[in-house]
């Protein structure tokens, strides 16, 4: 029952996008000045609608346990802050120049104008603790050397910002704009590791983590300076963390495929119709590949398999060599 348009004309606001936010109990919907949240515990019941004073800039939810109230941050004028009830407190030592915030879990992320090649980490646990991620985003000499040969600029180090980031309870994805090139990394933040994530030499974006798979959308092979049809569309691929190994999401095509989502047991994206109609919602279901169950399982069966079949020869044998009576 929302507004198709978001026209909120009633608060001087037009064209409200409409975002829809999960966690583990609840959803939320919102747009503009209006927020709907869905209790997943009670299913029957009707959302609780609530309006916003200010407009935000964007919005996060976590995980609480089953039947608890949602618990909401806001980006507010550069703040990041805590919905409660119907007021919104800043969070302890929110500093007030915050461009970007995401959450997953019991994590939120946060990135300020000021350190604009840093992400903050909260870990709401137990125990809240801040984490300061420096990002680094460095290639070699050859792998930017072919940028500027693709694109026609250089890579910009000294000017380089976080574009968006995705957090869960383990890692951390953040996207970079480079001028030339947005590239992807993925920190560990138990023991701060960092690498690359997809090709540096072509544009990423859009990174999503969750359940051991990070997802993004990419134009891989693209040369700005002489561009191909095939490769000026967007596609998307998924990384399993575990393995550090990617894979694409579909067959090479000329449509735009964006704003992939990783989720339990699945991976889920847009595709452009191709024509006039609205997007289409594409779902991957991630499964078990044979390659880690044949590495393991089967060389077990295998070294299991060597004294059954030495055992069976020998009883062959006794059977057509009986042991002579004297």
């Amino acid at each position: 029952e929302l507004n198709e348009d978001g026209n909120q004309s009633q608060y001087g606001l037009i064209d409200a996008p409409t975002e829809v936010l999960v966690s583990k109990n609840h959803a939320v919907v919102w747009q503009g000045y209006l927020m709907r949240t869905f209790d997943f515990g009670s299913p029957e019941s009707d959302p609780q609608e609530t309006l916003t004073g200010p407009l935000y800039e964007d919005v996060v939810i976590l995980d609480t346990a089953s039947g608890s109230d949602v618990d909401m941050y806001v980006l507010d004028d550069g703040t990041v802050k805590q919905r409660q009830g119907s007021e919104a407190v800043p969070i302890e030592g929110s500093p007030y120049d915050t461009v970007l915030i995401d959450g997953k879990g019991r994590a939120l992320a946060y990135v300020t104008e000021t350190e604009p090649m840093s992400a903050f980490v909260l870990d709401l646990g137990a125990v809240t603790t801040l984490t300061k991620v420096d990002v680094n985003v460095t290639a070699s000499k050859a792998v930017d050397d072919r940028v500027l040969d693709l694109t026609g600029n250089s890579v910009d180090y000294l000017n380089a910002s976080i574009k968006s980031i995705a957090v869960s309870s383990d890692y951390l994805v953040v996207q970079v704009n480079l001028s030339s090139v947005d590239r992807l990394v993925i920190v560990d933040l138990a023991t701060g590791n960092q690498r690359l994530l997809g090709d540096p030499l072509f544009p990423a974006g859009s990174p999503s983590i969750g359940h051991g798979h990070v997802t993004w959308q990419h134009k891989w092979g693209l040369n700005s300076l002489s561009p191909s049809s095939k490769d000026l569309d967007w596609d998307v691929s998924y990384h399993i963390i575990e393995q550090n190994r990617t894979y694409p999401l579909h067959p090479e095509d000329e449509l735009n495929q964006t704003s992939p989502q990783a989720m339990e047991g699945h991976i889920v994206w847009l595709q452009d119709s191709g024509g006039e109609e609205p997007p289409e919602v594409r779902i991957h279901t991630l499964e078990e590949t044979f390659e880690p169950y044949s590495s393991i399982t089967l060389q077990v069966v295998t070294l299991l398999m060597i004294p059954l079949l030495i055992i069976w020869l020998i009883q062959r044998m006794k059977e057509r060599n009986p042991p002579v009576e004297v």
